[in-house]
């Protein structure tokens, strides 16, 4: 609820639309999960943490090959590749 009233003070707020796919996605909603990522794209994020919350969700709905796809996209503009090699969803 605490995202949702976020995103209504800045609707393009990738931090919070990132988490809310990856929330979606772990409670069993792809079609929210989704409408979230294309949000991020929508947008044009350069985000890199939105970018691989974008991975995560696609993991927890069994998507691996976008997963793969988003990790490689938020390393490439920076995101930490430690982070990505230590996180036990991508082991």
């Amino acid at each position: 609820a605490l995202a949702l009233a976020n995103l209504e003070v800045n609707e393009d707020d990738t931090d919070t639309i990132g988490r809310l796919a990856v929330y979606s996605a772990a409670l069993g909603d792809p079609t929210s999960a989704r409408d979230y990522i294309a949000t991020i794209e929508r947008i044009g994020s350069e985000n890199v943490y939105a970018l691989y919350d974008a991975a995560v969700a696609h993991k927890l709905m069994g998507d691996s090959a976008a997963s793969m796809d988003y990790v490689e996209h938020a390393v490439a503009l920076g995101f930490p590749e430690s982070l990505y090699k230590s996180d036990p969803q991508f082991r």
